[in-house]
């Protein structure tokens, strides 16, 4: 098996990975980073509450749904940029030593050893993963190419400073639950029933080494001159939800019945969601060890049925940025 991780993941798993190498309790805290970049955390947190109730049409054949939902996530995102003279220019990376090829060769064959030996273990392949980062040997030479890979397409001038990370790289939990109480639905059997449901769904979200090419992206830009940011919030996810009815005489489940996004299905006033969480703001600090916090709220609609009848929400949004991990 080739050890084939992109540079950037690759970087990102070492850095913010809660594994560290064998016999290191520290973790990823052990990390030193190359000369010349720059590690940064972004915190994305994300609530999502509405209620209401709905009056049936004639024929419809119930009286009406009082329904509410809370959704909430938690997302850790790491960053790496380049760091800054004070002039604003890019501080030159320095070239990392290259090994020569049969050193190069005899690596290889020894961590496609430990691979093999973990026989498709997707746990023992990640450790094996992080200590083949981990080890000096590679370090350096792995951190200061992963940093241009990371960086240089997004044009690091003089006038802006963008942070990059991968879509992979993404931690966090998300968490929906959903309650719909149907009222007054006739029943097949003559008379009326109460329909009381519950959609949930819940997932832990764990960087993934095994992350598509293509998908390395800055969503944080900063301007040298006034010191001021954009930043694409990462904030939308889809969860798949399981369903839980019951009417007081039957009780039924599906497993996987709807798949629900995070903030639901349009903001209200804006465009779209990008333009919705792209935010804006003044840091703190300087310029190579930024800091910002800050939050918004967003109203929208949590299903598209159609004009005024898509089920007002309220998608509260926060965000903090630090350097370090």
């Amino acid at each position: 098996m080739k050890f084939q991780l992109r540079p950037l993941l690759m970087l990102l798993c070492m850095l913010f990975s809660p594994f560290g190498a064998k016999g290191d309790s520290s973790g990823a805290k052990a990390i030193q980073s190359a000369p010349g970049m720059l590690m940064g955390t972004l915190e994305v947190g994300v609530k999502v509450e509405g209620k209401g109730t709905e009056q049936a049409q004639p024929g419809a054949g119930w009286k009406y749904i009082n329904w509410s939902v809370l959704h909430e996530a938690s997302f850790k995102v790491p960053l790496v940029s380049q760091a800054r003279a004070a002039d604003g220019s890019p501080v030159e990376l320095p070239d990392a030593p290259e090994p020569s090829a049969e050193e190069e060769a005899r690596q290889e064959a020894l961590w496609d050893k430990k691979t093999e030996a973990c026989k498709g273990d997707p746990a023992c392949e990640m450790q094996v993963a992080i200590d083949r980062m981990n080890n000096p040997q590679n370090n350096q030479q792995m951190q200061l190419q992963a940093l241009s890979v990371a960086v240089m397409p997004f044009g690091p001038g003089l006038g802006s400073q963008p942070w990059a990370t991968h879509a992979a790289a993404r931690a966090g939990t998300v968490r929906i639950t959903q309650h719909e109480d149907t009222f007054g639905v006739i029943a097949s059997e003559g008379g009326t029933v109460d329909n009381h449901c519950i959609r949930s769904g819940e997932e832990t979200l764990q960087v993934k080494p095994d992350g598509m090419p293509g998908d390395t992206y800055a969503p944080l830009i900063i301007n040298i001159a006034n010191g001021s940011y954009e930043l694409q919030l990462p904030a939308d996810y889809s969860l798949v939800l399981n369903n839980r009815c019951d009417n007081g005489s039957q009780t039924y489940e599906q497993t996987g019945s709807l798949t629900m996004q995070l903030l639901g299905n349009k903001p209200v006033g804006v465009p779209n969601w990008p333009s919705a969480l792209t935010v804006r703001g003044e840091i703190t600090g300087s310029i190579n060890q930024p800091v910002f916090e800050g939050s918004k709220v967003v109203q929208a609609d949590l299903l598209d049925v159609g004009p005024g009848a898509g089920r007002p929400i309220k998608v509260s949004l926060s965000w903090k940025f630090k350097p370090g991990q």
